[in-house]
């Protein structure tokens, strides 16, 4: 839960950045606030549901059961229609917030895993990890748009301020790719920031909302030298959103 608290906390707390306004969904979590800030929805892998909070009476209003293994959710909008992924089931599920009703339960390519949605909520993307692709979802219609391969086992997903580009992690290797939205709507794989042979295990990524940088929480997991306390080390990665080159990714 922490690496998914992470990316709510990161540009106010890692960079001093005082506190700026955000969209709900616009980068991958267990979590999501509305556009409003008045309420907050926790997706449950362990118990297969979606919790709906009230931010500010800081209470749990409801629970609805969505499927085995919830993994990202987001608000479609302002809400209250919402969307979670449910990976062991490969499916999108919509619900409606206020009175925890399954609206839809859309079938989409396999292990989907974060999910990000526009401002506007007309459109959400979709990360899965096999076979390693992102998914555009017109949630309107509630129905799969198109696809595009990207890389292998991708989880974690960002959408630019302007709402031009995604940005895809593959979870083993920390790679972060950029996936460039053309006015048509289709998707074009562009860009790509590699990191060190020790990175990998990232779930997750946040754009700056005012600068071209990007921000991956991960963990280093190999190590070359003997290590008595272990060999577990979270680290984050800085990326320049400009033409990548080796000097424009940093740990």
């Amino acid at each position: 839960m922490r690496n998914q608290l992470f990316s709510y906390l990161l540009l106010s707390i890692v960079l001093g950045w005082p506190p700026v306004p955000a969209w709900a969904g616009s980068s991958n979590s267990l979590l999501d606030v509305s556009q409003d800030g008045a309420w907050l929805l926790v997706a449950n892998p362990d118990s297969g549901t979606v919790t709906v909070v009230d931010t500010v009476a800081r209470k749990a209003l409801r629970e609805i059961p969505v499927g085995e293994k919830p993994e990202g959710v987001t608000w479609i909008g302002k809400g209250p229609l919402a969307a979670v992924t449910v990976y062991r089931e490969d499916q999108v599920v919509f619900f409606d917030a206020t009175n925890g009703r399954v609206v839809l339960k859309l079938q989409v390519p396999s292990e989907p895993y974060g999910i990000v949605a526009n401002r506007a909520g007309s459109t959400g993307w979709v990360t899965h990890e096999y076979p390693g692709s992102v998914t555009q979802i017109d949630l309107q219609k509630m129905h799969v748009v198109n696809s595009v391969a990207v890389g292998p086992f991708v989880r974690g997903l960002a959408l630019s301020p302007d709402e031009s580009r995604l940005y895809v992690t593959e979870f083993y290797t920390a790679i972060l790719h950029a996936i460039d939205i053309k006015a048509d709507g289709q998707l074009q794989a562009s860009d790509s920031w590699r990191g060190q042979s020790l990175d990998n295990l990232c779930r997750n990524v946040v754009v700056h909302p005012h600068r071209p940088k990007a921000y991956l929480s991960h963990i280093r997991s190999k190590i070359q030298v003997v290590d008595g306390s272990g060999s577990i080390f979270p680290h984050l990665s800085i990326c320049d959103l400009v033409p990548p080159t080796e000097a424009q990714r940093r740990t």
